[in-house]
């Protein structure tokens, strides 16, 4: 598998566990010191920190999510993938609807040989009711 098809295998991981509700375990497929730059909400240093942060996030589950303009470039051991995102979610609490909306930008480092691995994550958003 070439260096771009790993990456992209990568964000297909990271949607199928988002889809399935188990974001938590989207760390997996994040280096040990990940950077998570969080839209209006700070900096996360590290999974234990992007756990901690997952699990205090309001129940909801993902009705659709839909990725556009998505683009990977590769360089040595580095890569960038960035892509605009449109997901609706249900509150577990209310039921009620909102759509997110925004782009998101990794930073992928390769750790061993064909093994990717998102060092860098950070995104931007607009939120409104359904």
């Amino acid at each position: 598998m070439n260096s771009r098809d790993a990456v992209l295998d990568i964000h297909n991981r990271w949607l199928a566990l988002e889809r399935a509700g188990k974001s938590d375990r989207t760390l997996d497929l994040c280096t040990n010191d990940v950077l998570w730059l969080i839209a209006g909400g700070g900096v996360l240093r590290g999974r234990a920190a992007v756990k901690r942060w997952l699990r205090s996030q309001p129940k909801a589950t993902i009705e659709s999510l839909t990725i556009t303009r998505l683009e990977i470039e590769v360089s040595g051991s580095l890569a960038v993938k960035t892509a605009d995102f449109r997901t609706q979610l249900r509150s577990a609490r209310s039921g009620a609807r909102s759509v997110i909306t925004g782009t998101h930008v990794w930073v992928l480092r390769e750790i061993a040989q064909g093994e990717w691995r998102i060092a860098k994550l950070t995104w931007s958003i607009a939120i409104s009711a359904d």
